[in-house]
This record gives C-alpha cells, sequence and structure tokens, in this order.
C-alpha cells in the first residue's frame, strides 16, 4: 500500500510541475507573441458579430473580468474566413447561430495589436447554450455604449450612425 501511495504523490507533483510549466509557456508565447506581431508589423486577426435583435443589442461577459461586457469575438483560425470565424465566435460565446447582414468595419487595437472584422447580425436560432462563466445581456443599441469595454465601442458606434440616417 505504501508503494502505491508513494507512487501517486509522485504523479501528482509532476501534474503540478507541468501545469506550472504549461502556465509558463503559455505566458511567455504570449508575451513573446505581441512582440514578433509588433516587430513584423502583422496584427493578431480576430472576428466578432454586432448581434442586433430591433432596437437592442447582444453582449457578453467578458471571461478575464465578468463586469466587463463586450461584443462576442475571437481569434480567426488557420484557414478560416474572417465571416466564418465570427458566427463560431457567436455560437461558442452566446449561443446564438445567426446570419450576417453586412460588414461593419474593421478595426485595430494598438495595445493588444490586433485586427477585428465586425459583421452585423441577426438571430436564426438560440441553442440557449454558451460559455460557462459568461452572461449575456440584451441591452438597448444606445445604452450598450456605456457599458462595452472601450475596444468594442467603434463598431456599434458605426452601427449606431448608419442606423439614424
Amino acid at each position: 500500500m505504501r508503494a502505491s501511495s508513494s507512487s501517486s504523490k509522485r504523479v501528482s507533483g509532476w501534474v503540478d510541475v507541468w501545469s506550472t510549466l504549461r502556465w509558463a509557456w503559455l505566458k511567455v508565447s504570449r508575451f513573446v507573441g505581441r512582440r514578433l506581431r509588433r516587430y513584423s508589423g502583422r496584427p493578431k486577426r480576430r472576428a466578432g458579430g454586432l448581434v442586433v435583435r430591433g432596437s437592442e443589442v447582444l453582449l457578453v461577459s467578458s471571461r478575464k473580468d465578468p463586469r466587463l461586457w463586450i461584443l462576442p469575438s475571437g481569434t480567426v483560425e488557420a484557414g478560416e474566413t474572417s465571416a466564418d470565424a465570427a458566427l463560431r465566435e457567436v455560437e461558442e460565446e452566446a449561443g446564438l447561430r445567426c446570419h450576417i447582414e453586412r460588414k461593419v468595419g474593421v478595426y485595430h487595437d494598438r495595445q493588444s495589436l490586433a485586427s477585428t472584422s465586425v459583421y452585423l447580425m441577426t438571430v436564426v436560432h438560440d441553442s440557449g447554450h454558451w460559455e460557462d462563466g459568461r452572461l449575456r445581456k440584451w441591452w438597448p443599441a444606445k445604452d450598450a455604449m456605456d457599458h462595452l469595454k472601450p475596444r468594442d465601442r467603434p463598431p456599434l458606434r458605426a452601427y449606431l450612425l448608419g442606423t439614424a440616417k
């Protein structure tokens, strides 16, 4: 019995070591990746959706800080178009299958060295299931601006100006 308990301690010790190494690798690779993108001039490609329902806009809570509200968005994967990535991200983060109405624009974030293509979308189907830990809420479009993370305000501003015409 003793041999198995000491071997399980050794295994769990290695699990802790590997977890720590993985965490350190992710931190270093993110840091280096940002520096390489800065020097290469190539921003990280992202895509997201500005999902509307009548006069309301869908916002989801940020994973990093649940007190902040954001547009559902994320990284464009290899071989994926920005439109496909935007649809996928909205479904993953908000549980909504959507239809793209039009492209709102491409927005650049110098702080995170990212370029995000944002698409205006309408809901086709609500699965009712989305990422754990996230909240989603429909806000009146004009009120949503006050609750949005600053990097996501330009697409909403463009949408509001476009609909005001």
